[in-house]
């Protein structure tokens, strides 16, 4: 398997030796290559195990000069208006919903975005109409007296202690279950992607061949050629340097033309086309 890899971050040509191998074998390799692209899923994860300063900010600029009229009070949330039926809806936040009511009977869309729901009594998080409790408001005695209004400045450094404080804490309680999701979400996401691109420069190889070649010998061939890009792709992450990945794209694009070039050169089947563009 070593060898597979140093030949596909290095020499193309020696791919074409891999065209009679059994689909399985290939398949085992890109799912090893989607183990490569979950290093910097885990290690993101593991490292940042509470909220950075961006995504800080970022919360906090999704809440600047918006008027929050509820507050927490004996574990209850409470509208300063005194009317339970209010729904405060924030969708600043991209992928989340954030909806705030008495109601705990709040309509509300979760099907285009996670919402975290603040209501009478506790906190949930929905997603496609299934719902999590993540805390009641009795479970933090910081909480009690809490104006909500206060997230709409950045200066109510009191304010956003309390709120962050509690989300560390939830974000390490949900830790193993963040965990699964993410790994999963990401594994899934990886097969899928890197199979397309597999595809894709399958059907440029065998048109290259002008159908000589197999489909599935092309398709073959084109994930050993992914090995540049899933390099990249692990620079990119690490780093966030985002051309590089489309320099993964692009050297991977070049292999795969050169591993189809040697087939052809093996077969005798480049000199006669050259020949025949000749004419």
């Amino acid at each position: 398997m070593l060898q597979k890899i140093t030949n596909g971050l290095l020499s193309p040509k020696r791919i074409a030796n891999y065209v009679h191998e059994s689909f399985g074998k290939s398949f085992l390799y890109l799912l090893m290559l989607v183990l490569f692209l979950m290093i910097p899923t885990v290690t993101n994860i593991l490292v940042n195990s509470t909220l950075s300063s961006n995504a800080q900010n970022i919360i906090k600029t999704a809440f600047l000069q918006e008027k929050i009229p509820f507050f927490i009070e004996d574990g209850k949330l409470r509208n300063k208006d005194g009317n339970t039926e209010a729904v405060y809806v924030n969708d600043n936040l991209s992928g989340y919903k954030i909806v705030i009511s008495e109601n705990n009977a709040a309509s509300f869309d979760s099907l285009k975005s996670i919402v975290i729901f603040l209501n009478e009594d506790s906190v949930d998080i929905v997603m496609a109409g299934a719902v999590m409790r993540l805390f009641q408001y009795s479970d933090y005695s910081n909480l009690n007296g809490l104006d909500i209004n206060g997230a709409n400045g950045f200066e109510n450094i009191e304010f956003w202690n309390t709120v962050f404080s509690i989300v560390d804490n939830q974000l390490d309680n949900y830790f193993a279950i963040r965990f699964a999701i993410n790994v999963f979400y990401n594994i899934f996401y990886w097969i899928v992607w890197l199979m397309i691109l597999a595809c894709i420069l399958g059907l440029v190889a065998r048109m290259r061949t002008l159908n000589f070649l197999r489909f599935g010998d092309a398709l073959k061939i084109s994930i050993y050629n992914m090995t540049p890009f899933v390099f990249c792709a692990i620079i990119s992450e690490f780093f966030n340097i985002g051309i590089f990945i489309y320099l993964g794209y692009i050297i991977t694009f070049i292999f795969n033309t050169m591993t189809v070039n040697e087939i052809l050169k093996q077969n005798g089947k480049l000199e006669r086309r050259d020949d025949s563009n000749d004419l």
